[in-house]
């Protein structure tokens, strides 16, 4: 009933409000935009849709009726959820414009054809996009991490080869998220939606990078990690992460990060990652009001024995040997805006009673605390288990889907 009252008031003030028209509108411009009308709409799957293009319904995100379509003008015809027999048809776009203020935000929104030519549906975009209640044009989050599940077990398989190009084609993927814009107009991601992503692309690329040893995906020093920020700092390309501000602003000190990182643990500090995507490293909203700076992508070469340690001793081995002797490194960040830090790495284990190929799977462990325990820990106030006892710990182990991630409590052994 919400849903159908805010609709209401949004048309209405469109009715009274003289739009402006416009040719496009970006979703990274809704932070500053005004209400008007436009003839096309680059969304946040990164696809553009025009007024004359046919897009097709999905299915309802809640219970039996739709939450973000709607049929009728609210005047003639009274509006009314749309049900999940409208699943599946195709709609035509007959007007794009944004509706809002700066008080509650902008949002774009999509008159399209009803299904009989006496009413029109009015689509919420973003938000039945984010939902499935329509299918864009453009690749999702979910999408992109589904096709790169069915490519790892693939490869995995031996059905395909690194140098496949559906392997190519899914490593230039750019996955997008509703919630991310673009550089000075930026909200961060939540630490949710990051954290599914990143397990899953460094599981990835820790496979291709370690485990088949391509020289395209060959883990990098701390040196080419620095250069690849600068790279990304000064491309002219949308920044999707909302990162690029931050990393400009904090350029040296991050540069500091990695050349403390040389060493990790008592190996060679090495990184997986796409030269296509982002550097190894994350900024974003650990909660509602506190921003994360993590380290990501360390890449450990250690193949631990299922059959001698549990997935929690796998993950108190790589915290013990590698991301708390390597904690002192973040210390150029710990006084900075960052209330969270942490360190991830991806390694792998086997299963040495079986011969098979996929015996070998890789798994993901992210340790978080507060920057003030960091400093705590590396000052020496507080123990190693007290660190850990304050820690977050993020696991994606071998016997969990791809993308999938939990938190975990371990003991030190």
């Amino acid at each position: 009933m919400k849903t159908i009252k805010t609709l209401m008031i949004t048309l209405m003030m469109c009715l009274t409000t003289i739009m402006s028209f416009g040719q496009q509108i970006k979703h990274s411009d809704l932070l500053t935009t005004e209400r008007g009308e436009f003839t096309s709409y680059l969304a946040s799957d990164g696809a553009i849709y025009k007024v004359g293009d046919r897009i097709k319904i999905g299915v309802p995100s809640s219970n039996k009726t739709f939450a973000f379509i709607t049929e009728g003008d609210g005047l003639m015809i009274p509006f009314k959820n749309l049900t999940a027999a409208s699943s599946g048809q195709e709609t035509e776009i007959k007007k794009i414009w944004v509706v809002g203020n700066k008080r509650v935000g902008y949002s774009v929104s999509f008159r399209t054809k009803g299904s009989t030519g006496l009413s029109n549906y009015t689509i919420q975009f973003e938000n039945a996009l984010s939902t499935g209640e329509v299918k864009g044009f453009g690749m999702t989050s979910d999408d992109a991490l589904a096709e790169l599940k069915k490519a790892k077990d693939k490869l995995d398989l031996g059905l395909i080869t690194a140098q496949n190009q559906e392997v190519k084609e899914i490593k230039s993927l750019q996955i997008s998220d509703s919630s991310k814009s673009n550089d000075q107009n930026v909200k961060l991601s939540d630490f949710e939606n990051v954290i599914k992503i990143t397990s899953m692309m460094d599981k990835v690329y820790w496979s291709l990078g370690v485990n088949y040893q391509k020289l395209e995906n060959k883990p990098s020093k701390p040196k080419e990690v620095i250069s690849d920020i600068e790279t990304f700092i000064s491309s002219s390309e949308e920044d999707k992460s909302g990162m690029r501000p931050y990393l400009i602003k904090y350029k040296e000190p991050i540069d500091s990060v990695f050349n403390s990182m040389n060493l990790i643990g008592n190996s060679l500090g090495e990184f997986v990652y796409s030269k296509k995507s982002l550097p190894p490293l994350r900024i974003c909203m650990y909660n509602d009001t506190s921003k994360i700076f993590f380290i990501t992508g360390i890449a450990i070469q250690d193949v631990y024995n299922t059959l001698k340690l549990t997935s929690r001793q796998r993950a108190s081995r790589i915290i013990t040997s590698y991301l708390i002797p390597s904690l002192k490194a973040l210390k150029p960040m710990l006084n900075k805006e960052y209330e969270y830090v942490g360190l991830g790495a991806v390694f792998a284990s086997k299963d040495f009673s079986n011969n098979s190929v996929l015996s070998t799977k890789e798994e993901y462990i992210l340790f978080v605390v507060t920057a003030k325990k960091a400093m705590d820990f590396i000052n020496g106030k507080i123990t190693e288990d007290e660190l850990v006892e304050f820690a977050d710990i993020i696991s994606s182990d071998r016997d969990m889907s791809l993308a999938a991630t939990k938190k975990i409590k371990i003991t030190l052994e």
